[in-house]
């Protein structure tokens, strides 16, 4: 998906295949996809519109292009000269025409996440063994066994150890590359919408998001149609690529370290499935909550004035939702939230704060309904960035607790990976202790 397109072809709108018009695509994650014509449609919406428009088109190398979610940027005409239009589409579809939404449907997906192979700490490599007496070097790799699991009712996820290796036939070089790249896949009971499938793996991306400490990259995401049974050429599937703007800056954010990840999948144990069918079931409680901490997450370059309101937001609906839906004031809700909280890492967090949940209360107030009362209040960016970056900690907590992981574990991992994520708002002392004491 970090790919740069370029691509020469024919496009047009599903209800007039006779109005072809010749265009230059063009996709990458700075600027997304584009689409540049040599005339335009009366057919395709203003961006004002509610309607998904699809356009399709096959490249000069036949690629079969479906482009969703399209509006038209500009059009020009030009004496002497010939029509032009641009139009732009959140996402990309290779490999298949889908000539309305409700067509655009698969069996299953295959998505490949930056660093998932260290945050699954699973290899199927052996310790390479050398005979010194004979000079020769042997590496074995067997493909780990594939992990299955089910994420909600219908839907079916697996961990499939995928790898690269060379051919049986090839001339000798002056290296060998044997790469392994473990897929997440998704798979329902039966053929579903694009819509489906996005809203799950969203779903499963803020799961990732909390364990990562940031917003997993997603390398590549792949869609696959099963073919009918009596289809005799080529493969028994229709292979069909996903390109979207991801929208975030991953620059130096590699988790090429256990010490990177928050969470790691080893932490959930022999039962891994049962938090990950909780997680799901979380969500349809507290969805908004979790969306905004993935928001957070993302570090999109957000105002901090915005992302401290936003946490704020979040924990009070989270607290709404799954502690007590009665009326109750910020304050109240955020003492309430903190009561829950491990003891050990309540104290590394906030033994050295005063009046924590008072000073969040009043410069939310300040920042929703200002007042000159509420001014003086207000802190700085500095140390707004700080008590945002304790309640995004919290928030994580609460979602952990909400899981069903134990205190102690809790306690463990999110502590034994406090320098190395969050060192800058953690009591440096306390931490040394509980460090020591867990040695």
């Amino acid at each position: 998906m970090d790919e740069n397109i370029r691509w020469k072809g024919y496009f047009y709108h599903p209800s007039n295949k006779n109005d072809q018009l010749p265009g230059l695509l063009t996709f990458n994650q700075s600027d997304g996809i584009e689409l540049e014509l040599f005339g335009h449609f009366e057919t395709v919406r203003s961006v004002s519109s509610r309607e998904q428009t699809i356009l399709l088109g096959f490249t000069s190398e036949g690629k079969k292009l479906t482009l969703l979610n399209c509006f038209e940027d500009s059009r020009g005409m030009s004496l002497p000269g010939f029509p032009t239009s641009s139009y732009s589409a959140i996402y990309l579809f290779v490999g298949q025409h889908f000539e309305g939404v409700d067509q655009i449907e698969f069996n299953s997906c295959a998505i490949e996440y930056q660093d998932l192979n260290y945050w699954l700490d699973i290899s199927g490599f052996e310790v390479p063994k050398y005979n010194y007496e004979i000079n020769e070097l042997n590496v074995t790799y067997r493909q780990p066994d594939r992990i299955t699991f089910m994420l909600k009712e219908d839907w079916k996820a697996e961990f499939e150890f995928v790898f690269n290796r060379p051919f049986e036939y090839w001339q000798p070089h002056s290296e060998v590359r044997i790469r392994q790249a473990p897929i997440f896949k998704l798979i329902p009971s039966s053929l579903t919408s694009f819509n489906d499938f996005h809203e799950t793996y969203s779903s499963f991306n803020s799961f990732l998001s909390i364990n990562y400490f940031s917003y997993p990259k997603q390398l590549s995401v792949t869609f696959y149609i099963d073919k009918e049974a009596d289809d005799k050429h080529g493969a028994n599937f229709i292979k069909v690529d996903l390109y979207f703007q991801r929208g975030v800056d991953f620059k130096n954010k590699r988790h090429d370290s256990r010490h990177r990840f928050l969470l790691e999948y080893k932490n959930y144990g022999e039962h891994f499935d049962q938090f990950v069918t909780r997680w799901y079931e979380l969500e349809e409680i507290v969805e908004a909550s979790i969306s905004i901490l993935t928001e957070t997450l993302m570090n999109r370059g957000n105002p901090m004035e915005l992302h401290f309101i936003s946490l704020v937001q979040a924990l009070e609906n989270y607290h709404r939702r799954v502690i007590d839906s009665n009326k109750k004031s910020l304050n109240i809700r955020l003492d309430e939230i903190v009561s829950r909280l491990p003891s050990k890492v309540a104290d590394v967090l906030l033994s050295s704060e005063i009046d924590f949940t008072k000073r969040v209360t009043k410069n939310r107030n300040y920042y929703t309904h200002y007042s000159e009362d509420h001014k003086k209040f207000a802190h700085s960016i500095s140390e707004l960035f700080v008590l945002s970056e304790k309640l995004k900690l919290i928030l994580i907590v609460s979602l952990m607790i909400d899981l069903g992981l134990a205190a102690e574990k809790i306690e463990l991992y999110v502590l034994t990976k406090g320098m190395y994520n969050f060192n800058h708002i953690i009591d440096a002392k306390k931490y040394t202790e509980f460090i020591r004491e867990n040695a």
